[in-house]
């Protein structure tokens, strides 16, 4: 009998459970071509089918996770139960409720991806889930507080700081980190008296008793309007992204330590959430902590998987017919290689499947975001082995699981220029950092051959869902060629 867990919502995702191994899985974004796509997951579901059709009379349970403020869901475009009934007559439905809220399956989810540990405390963080819910702390597995002040999520102060700068929420959220380093002295004595006051009033709001909130569309407008108040306060006009990068990242740092700090004795740390997404805070908790471990699917679509009792090692989830493509050889040659094999990787992460492999320059990254249209903020991470990874960063022993996944920053030993393209520099430490992967083993000699560590990115746009079929590389190489053609008709 088979199991399908379905996530509601932005990054709305299928994945087909059998004996509580992941069979298949797909966000819907990567076949719809729509990032973040919160439609209810269709495509996904019949490119499940597509492959395993036996699943259509043979899921048993369908499990449904969703972050809306009500557990009686409607026909809509997030939710379709016709839909479900029609192709799965014989599977019984299972949603949040007030026993198992969204929280709780981020909890669970994690708990699963350390096979089964729930050992130590774990916090959820993200913007909201059932009723307001946005900050859940939990030891030894057992729910200890939760937050419903939507006021004090720092998941909505994160998106709607991007959203503030005219960029696009639930999308650009990764850029704050890169215009964060830009940020000048002056701008930080300028905005740290209001970081101090905001840290204080969140944590305390984040840490009081509350209860869930109701009426979603009254709460988030005023909610949106207090960030921006905010914002208008610390804004600097000749540096505004950056000032607001800083600003956001600074009260999300604080605000956490201030959280981890009122469980003293906890030192073993597990996250999950959107708030987890971000590697800087996960380089300060990793620093703080004695074992850590971050969910890779921190974000919505793997909290379904929280019902089950999966557990997994892999993301490559997503099973695709294509014309490989792997020639490493072109690393020698031009110092990239594009890497287009197998399933399709589950999750935002390029992992080995769907990937760019270059040779840790600045210039090569620079090469890379010039062919791809990208915006050049953002630092490229790393895939290195495990021997390279023991001797060039710090705190490597205390992580088991998460390693593998990028979702971590880890401090660079040392740094040269040969190595340089693939770090970031945190000019508030003074040191540079990498969000490192452990290479898979089908990578693992080419890797090593090049000194253990090569840029590992994503093999299509940043904005823009991992590249699924044939048809989608072609429009990518398509794009680049124009992209050339129009570098070279300048130079000329």
């Amino acid at each position: 009998m088979f199991k399908l867990c379905l996530t509601l919502g932005h990054n709305a995702s299928a994945v087909l459970i059998e004996n509580d191994k992941v069979l298949c899985g797909y966000e819907e974004e990567r076949l719809s071509r729509v990032k973040s796509d919160s439609s209810f997951p269709v495509l996904a579901i019949e490119k499940i089918l597509h492959y395993y059709p036996e699943a259509r009379t043979e899921v048993n349970e369908i499990f449904v996770s969703h972050w809306f403020w009500s557990w009686d869901l409607p026909e809509s475009k997030y939710y379709k139960p016709k839909y479900l009934a029609v192709n799965f007559p014989e599977a019984k439905i299972t949603s949040v409720s007030e026993d198992i809220t969204h929280h709780d399956l981020h909890a669970r989810s994690v708990w699963n991806f350390c096979d089964g540990d729930q050992s130590g405390l774990t916090i959820v963080a993200d913007g909201f889930g059932n009723y307001g819910e946005c900050l859940s702390i939990y030891v030894d597995g057992t729910m200890k507080h939760r937050s419903y002040n939507v006021y004090a999520s720092l998941g909505l102060m994160y998106q709607y700081a991007v959203g503030y700068l005219g960029m696009k929420e639930n999308q650009d959220e990764y850029k704050l980190l890169g215009y964060e380093q830009r940020v000048t002295k002056a701008h930080k004595r300028l905005v740290e008296p209001i970081i101090d006051v905001v840290v204080s009033v969140t944590t305390e709001e984040l840490l009081e008793g509350s209860e869930p909130q109701l009426g979603m569309n009254i709460v988030l407008p005023s909610v949106r309007r207090q960030w921006y108040d905010r914002f208008d306060q610390i804004v600097c006009d000749s540096d505004r992204r950056a000032t607001v990068g800083y600003f956001v990242q600074q009260v999300l740092e604080r605000t956490m330590m201030n959280i981890l700090k009122t469980y003293p004795d906890q030192k073993d740390i597990k996250v999950s959430g959107g708030v987890f997404y971000n590697v800087k805070l996960n380089n300060m908790i990793l620093r703080y902590s004695r074992r850590f471990e971050a969910n890779p699917l921190s974000g919505d679509q793997g909290c379904a998987l929280g019902f089950t009792d999966v557990r997994y090692d892999d993301l490559y989830w997503g099973k695709r017919d294509i014309t490989e493509l792997s020639n490493t050889s072109d690393l020698y040659e031009t110092g990239m290689a594009e890497i287009f094999i197998g399933d399709m990787e589950f999750g935002p992460r390029a992992l080995g499947n769907t990937t760019t492999l270059a040779l840790p320059t600045m210039s090569q990254v620079e090469k890379i975001n010039t062919e791809n249209g990208r915006d050049t903020i953002m630092p490229m991470a790393p895939m290195v082995t495990e021997e390279y990874a023991e001797r060039m960063f710090e705190d490597i022993y205390k992580t088991k699981k998460s390693k593998h996944f990028m979702i971590i920053a880890y401090d660079f030993i040392s740094m040269s220029d040969n190595i340089r393209g693939a770090a970031h520099y945190d000019s508030d430490r003074d040191v540079y950092t990498g969000r490192f992967q452990i290479v898979p083993g089908h990578l693992y000699e080419v890797v090593k051959e090049h000194g253990g560590i090569l840029i590992n990115t994503s093999l299509n746009a940043h904005g823009q869902p991992i590249i699924y079929s044939d048809f989608d590389y072609k429009i990518m190489k398509d794009k680049q060629a124009k992209v050339a053609k129009a570098i070279q008709l300048n130079e000329t």
